[in-house]
């Protein structure tokens, strides 16, 4: 995938309400964490294209809901070049159709083009409680010597059949013990998830280490 085709959402996002209803404190761990990857250049933009990637998310109460409706709280596009987000910087996902390629939001800003994908993961497990998607061209060039499970990589990001690659990739590997995974046909793409915000960041970190 081409660079300059990053943070293109791909699915209809529909807004349900603009009044922003997320507090500080929801989004001060996950920022945290957030200010990791990004100083470690895992989350950014690029200094060429000025495009930005990378997103965070973090699910939110309650976490019996059923698959589609798993409401979280995700980073919005195009804000993954700053260093520091506020609340009104992040969007809420009410729901998600990969089918209908759509998602619906509260918020001022769009979610993150890669939104469908996140509901995707947290749609497998309802343990999971964080996801981050990072580029690292590092852990991606070792992903096959790391033993990472990837997506197909005629598949693009942010796309339905990328919502059923992961779907497949939980299926068939072991992803789900892991907690990362790399995008085939997303050049640099990967993704790390956890039962918690810091569980997330830390399988992420071991990674990138690891790929050193």
């Amino acid at each position: 995938m081409k660079k300059k085709e990053e943070g293109v959402v791909k699915f209809r996002a529909i807004c349900r309400n603009t009044a922003c209803k997320i507090s500080e404190e929801k989004i001060s761990e996950l920022e945290k964490w957030r200010k990791k990857l990004f100083n470690l250049g895992l989350i950014g933009k690029y200094e060429t294209s000025g495009i930005a990637y990378g997103n965070a998310s973090k699910r939110m109460p309650p976490y019996n809901d059923n698959k589609g409706k798993r409401k979280f709280i995700i980073t919005a596009s195009q804000t993954s070049g700053i260093e520091h987000l506020n609340r009104k910087q992040y969007s809420t996902i009410i729901s998600y159709n990969s089918e209908e390629n759509s998602v619906f939001y509260n918020g001022l800003m769009k979610p993150s083009s890669e939104a469908m994908t996140h509901g995707s993961i947290y749609d497998q497990s309802s343990e999971i409680r964080c996801v981050f998607h990072v580029h690292s061209p590092l852990i991606w060039k070792n992903r096959k010597k790391l033993g990472l499970p990837q997506t197909a990589e005629d598949v693009a990001y942010g796309t339905p059949k990328m919502a059923h690659e992961v779907t497949r990739l939980f299926r068939e590997t072991n992803v789900g013990k892991l907690g990362i995974f790399a995008t085939g046909g997303h050049e640099d793409g990967v993704f790390a998830f956890g039962k918690t915000i810091e569980e997330a960041g830390r399988i992420l970190l071991r990674y990138f280490e690891r790929a050193k």
